[in-house]
């Protein structure tokens, strides 16, 4: 099951990505929050990215804040098919940009 923070629109997200990120949750055993969305930039930046994956409602970031959800959420998003996933110390990316590298995941610098 999904569950989307205040201002985060589902209407905002490509179908293909909310369908997939509903497998995922299922396969992994727990409900995502989605924390980030859509994001349009200011001035069509992306956290500086001009054309961030965000910026093409194929994104979202999903609440973690410890290593066994982590595992969990990873799990859930590659047996959905992701190929494009993130993390740092509060949440995991997952995106379906066809635009960007493939087979690919990254580290992100930690929020405070």
């Amino acid at each position: 099951m999904l569950t989307f923070l205040p201002g985060i629109v589902e209407g905002d997200l490509d179908q293909e990505l909310i369908i997939k990120l509903t497998q995922a949750s299922f396969f992994s055993g727990i409900d995502f929050t989605i924390t980030s969305g859509y994001r349009p930039g200011i001035n069509g930046v992306d956290n500086g990215l001009t054309n961030g994956p965000h910026m093409s409602h194929k994104a979202a970031d999903i609440r973690c804040h410890d290593s066994s959800t982590r595992f969990a959420i990873l799990k859930g998003l590659f047996n959905a098919g992701f190929n494009r996933v993130g993390w740092n110390n509060v949440h995991v990316h997952a995106d379906t940009c066809e635009d960007k590298p493939q087979n690919v995941a990254w580290i992100e610098p930690d929020q405070v």
